[in-house]
């Protein structure tokens, strides 16, 4: 999500949550229809979320605490009623609507826990754990691989550097963006990019949950919920050229163990620092990449010299 919630709105997420929780894990033990039903859901709220940020007052009237319970529910009935959705997405939104929300944002926040709740249990709906979590790691590997893709400030990589301007545009519309990613990374891509119907949801809905941020950092808000899910703390690896296998499976080695918990890596390669690392870990940065050196002591001589 983009930011933390207030103590208000926290509350109000996880009574809607308490709610349909039961009803969203009885559909995720259906060997036939599960998966389906949820990314469908997850596809409806998404599509909520994205009508949320369009002109026209929605969010406003939604969220008006002095607007009636059942105005804000009929408000929503009649937004889908073109569309024939799954009832429960319409139950979903209606239950949200009826409670206290701090800032309009905080009820995107909360449209956004459920589709990323609604994605992940279509990955996880009746598979075994260990089956569901090798699953649950290839989708959180493949926004690790867009994340990096899109991260990617080589001077080679133009082609990077277009799309995260694009997708972070706040003047392109919501369906041009949807596009270019399924273009790159969905059905429609051509290369070996291509990412399951789960990733492509969860990306889709980092579009709308950018907020101030850039594209890249939402992605990544996504890829540290699915690391929660998992039991994992994501750590953010900076270095100037590409890690080994070998290295990687001992950088996270040492680090789950200084952690006392398992955690997965996000590598980015930044040639722009020349050398050395940067660990970003549970709201704490580490670096010691010869540019920050070097940074440093260009400080200490102006320092000096004053």
């Amino acid at each position: 999500m983009a930011h933390t919630l207030s103590q208000t709105s926290e509350k109000s997420l996880q009574d809607s949550l308490d709610v349909f929780l039961p009803q969203l894990q009885k559909i995720s033990q259906d060997k036939k229809e599960g998966s389906d039903v949820l990314l469908t859901i997850a596809h409806e709220l998404l599509s909520f979320t994205r009508a949320l940020l369009m002109p026209g007052g929605l969010l406003n009237a939604l969220t008006d605490p002095t607007r009636e319970i059942k105005d804000r529910q009929k408000l929503v009935a009649d937004v889908y009623k073109s569309i024939k959705p799954n009832k429960i997405s319409v139950n979903i939104i209606q239950e949200l609507v009826k409670h206290k929300w701090s800032k309009t944002v905080d009820f995107q926040d909360a449209m956004g826990a459920f589709v990323v709740y609604c994605a992940i249990g279509s990955i996880l709906a009746n598979k075994s754990p260990e089956e569901g979590d090798k699953i649950l790691e290839q989708t959180q590997n493949e926004l690790f691989a867009m994340s990096e893709m899109l991260k990617d400030v080589s001077k080679a990589s133009h082609f990077a550097a277009e799309v995260r301007s694009l997708l972070s545009d706040p003047n392109r519309s919501f369906t041009g963006k949807t596009k270019i990613i399924d273009q790159i990374f969905g059905s429609e891509s051509k290369n070996s990019k291509a990412v399951g119907a789960p990733t492509l949801i969860l990306a889709k809905y980092a579009l709308v949950s950018i907020g101030e941020r850039r594209y890249t950092s939402a992605l990544d808000s996504i890829i540290a919920k699915i690391g929660e899910y998992r039991h994992k703390s994501v750590v953010d690896v900076t270095t100037a050229i590409q890690m080994s296998s070998s290295q990687i499976k001992r950088l996270e080695k040492i680090l789950s163990t200084k952690m006392n918990h398992d955690v997965q890596l996000n590598i980015l390669v930044d040639e722009n620092v020349y050398g050395g690392m940067k660990i970003s870990a549970e709201g704490k940065v580490y670096d010691w990449t010869l540019l920050n050196i070097y940074n440093d002591l260009q400080r200490d001589f102006e320092v000096s010299f004053r």
